[in-house]
């Protein structure tokens, strides 16, 4: 959260885009609800609710935090597999098919772990998609990465390329 918010630092992930990419960036509440893991854990849809669930929440971690640059939440993994399992596969459970669905699981970081957003409601650590494709709390040490989300202005238009490696989407600021 600090870091990727460049909270007084001058390496912090936001402050090394440019000041106009700062300025397309919408300052957003994140919810920090807990999701359960293992085998009687979340589906995607019940992820996503508990995610948002201010009574769901770890002893001593806070309900929310703002800021521009936050983490993919576990739902959004399971939102981005096929629709068949969001509501039948728990995403422990998510590997070989459910994972081999997702566009997000197929452009993974070098088949390493990854955190999510949301903490472990069993613990104070973090959670992560595992290089298997399934979803699980553990420690946040030996992970591959982090993917920043962020929400975009509502007056920021997409105004080329097509969201492809070789052609990724420009943005522009839309004049009133």
């Amino acid at each position: 959260m600090h870091w990727l918010n460049s909270n007084g630092t001058t390496d912090g992930y936001l402050k090394k885009l440019s000041t106009i990419s700062q300025n397309m960036i919408y300052e957003t509440t994140w919810y920090l609800g807990n999701n359960k893991y293992g085998p009687d854990g979340d589906t995607t849809v019940s992820a996503y609710n508990n995610e948002r669930d201010s009574s769901n929440i770890y002893s001593g971690n806070h309900a929310t935090w703002t800021g521009k640059i936050g983490l993919m939440y576990p739902s959004d993994y399971g939102f981005s597999a096929n629709e068949g399992y969001w509501n039948s596969t728990k995403l422990y459970q998510y590997n070989s098919l459910a994972a081999s669905t997702s566009w997000f699981f197929k452009t993974a970081n070098n088949s390493k772990n990854e955190w999510f957003l949301s903490p472990s409601p069993y613990y104070s650590n973090c959670v992560a998609i595992f290089s298997e494709g399934h979803v699980d709390n553990n420690n946040a040490s030996n992970y591959g990465g982090v993917r920043p989300v962020l929400y975009l202005k509502s007056d920021i238009l997409i105004s080329g390329g097509d969201g492809t490696l070789e052609s990724p989407y420009e943005l522009s600021v839309q004049i009133k």
